[in-house]
């Protein structure tokens, strides 16, 4: 068998050849039998489709997966609105709890600046809902599945240029670094 030693082992860069020739996308795509080899057994259970300022109409109906920061939480009588924020743009994402309980509970946990991942389907927003000011102004994602990575703790000041500007600089910049004395000072 090529790339089998004189017993048939094969090297674990063999099996990544093998893994990718195969149909596999990365080098984690390994079958089972090569995580007892590497003492490392990477993970990923959500990949980035796109980029959130990626989706246009031309993508209606495709199931997309976006990566991202919660930018806004709106709740609009029962339906959740969340702006996903990439570094690329912006894109709505609408969530509904009482069509998946799953979805309702990890809801209850997410806050502006957390990272998260979403998966669902392209639709076009209803009309006169569309946002003109984004490029991904005229759809929306129904998100089917949500995965939090990482729940941020609330930012002391807002994040964005137009409040930041109004916060005391003793909040800002807890503890600064003089070059004179050669210490951090609070």
């Amino acid at each position: 068998m090529q790339g089998a030693d004189s017993q048939g082992n094969v090297s674990p860069r063999m099996k990544i050849f093998r893994a990718k020739r195969d149909g596999g996308c990365h080098s984690f795509c390994l079958p089972s039998t090569a995580a007892v080899r590497f003492p490392v057994r990477l993970t990923f259970s959500m990949h980035r489709s796109h980029h959130c300022a990626q989706i246009t109409t031309a993508d209606l109906g495709a199931t997309v997966s976006l990566l991202g920061w919660v930018d806004t939480i709106r709740d609009q009588g029962g339906i959740i609105f969340v702006d996903l924020r990439d570094r690329k743009g912006v894109t709505q994402i609408q969530l509904e709890p009482h069509d998946n309980a799953k979805l309702g509970e990890q809801l209850k946990h997410l806050k502006p600046e957390s990272v998260i991942g979403v998966t669902g389907k392209v639709v076009r927003r209803p009309a006169g809902t569309e946002n003109k000011n984004l490029p991904t102004g005229e759809v929306e994602v129904n998100a089917t599945a949500l995965e939090i990575h990482n729940i941020s703790d609330t930012p002391p000041f807002p994040l964005d240029d137009a409040g930041g500007d109004k916060v005391n600089e003793d909040l800002r910049f807890p503890a600064q670094w003089d070059p004179k004395l050669g210490i951090h000072v609070t």
